[in-house]
């Protein structure tokens, strides 16, 4: 037992010593943390609209420094001003200093003039978080700002198509604005087909997707139509059957020589050409000539 005892104190004794030899910094090592958060605001369009952006010591730790750079949807919102923040055209730098010791948050307030209604997102494309001893610190959540814009009441919730036509084919059904399915077969040598689809309202938005690249079989080709609101939308379904079949070079050829035979010029006097000819039903004073046309003898 006495054995035991003094064992164990010769290893706490070698602890206590390597211990007393370390920095007193190496003792204790913890990585600060934070986290970043975002208002989700709403606003009519032609307004202003703030967006309230934090930067959090979830650790405790206080905060030293900070730069962010976010990105938004110029189309949609206007940079107009922000707290220790500048930029534009899609992209705002946004900047954070330490203002007392124990400062474990940055606030900035973020001011847009909102566009066109819907909902539009302001994302942190980069960040760099400092705490007060210049040390990183690692950020567990980054958020992002969700800003809806909602439309007047004067705007327009018509969503729906004026026309739909493909090139090749046509469409079955025959088109109607209410009706959204619809199905056109194509040849095997199709790859892609047009899309004629304007909207019933000028100010509404067509988008259409999957009429490229057509595999054989099935292909779902889109037409999404959003209203001048920004909310209201409405969609399109165009099922595109790829043949396997590719038309052949005799068949084009015949086609072309049927297209072309329904008259001809001669002797100063436009004839038509029969694809048949009996010569016991020419009228009385008629009699039967042959002519040669392009190395072609027609009776």
């Amino acid at each position: 037992m006495n054995r035991k005892i003094k064992k164990l104190a010769a290893a706490f004794l070698t602890m206590v010593m390597l211990l007393a030899a370390m920095p007193g910094q190496l003792l204790v090592s913890y990585a600060a943390t934070g986290k970043i958060t975002f208002s989700d605001p709403s606003v009519t369009v032609g307004n202003q609209v703030s967006v309230n952006m934090k930067i959090t010591s979830s650790s405790g730790e206080p905060l030293g420094a900070s730069d962010v750079m976010l990105e938004y949807d110029s189309s949609a919102l206007e940079f107009v001003s922000g707290t220790n923040a500048n930029g534009g055209a899609g992209s705002i730098r946004v900047v954070g200093a330490m203002e007392s010791a124990e400062q474990t948050t940055f606030s900035f307030t973020l001011k847009f003039k909102a566009l066109k209604a819907g909902t539009s997102s302001i994302k942190v494309r980069s960040q760099e978080v400092y705490d007060a001893n210049s040390q990183a610190v690692t950020i567990e959540h980054v958020g992002n700002s969700a800003v809806k814009v909602n439309a007047p009441e004067t705007y327009s919730r018509e969503a729906s198509l004026s026309s739909l036509t493909v090139s090749p084919g046509e469409l079955s059904p025959a088109f109607s604005a209410d009706v959204t399915e619809y199905t056109v077969t194509v040849p095997g040598d199709t790859e892609k087909i047009t899309v004629s689809a304007p909207a019933k309202d000028d100010k509404a938005k067509v988008v259409v997707e999957g009429n490229e690249h057509l595999e054989s079989g099935e292909n779902t080709v889109v037409c999404k139509v959003t209203a001048e609101d920004g909310t209201t939308t409405k969609t399109y379904t165009i099922t595109v059957v790829k043949s396997d079949e590719v038309p052949s070079e005799s068949n084009m050829e015949s086609d072309s020589t049927e297209a072309a035979a329904p008259g001809v010029a001669a002797d100063s006097g436009n004839w038509q050409v029969a694809e048949t000819f009996n010569e016991e039903e020419l009228p009385d004073g008629f009699t039967v000539t042959e002519y040669e046309y392009n190395a072609l003898y027609d009776r």
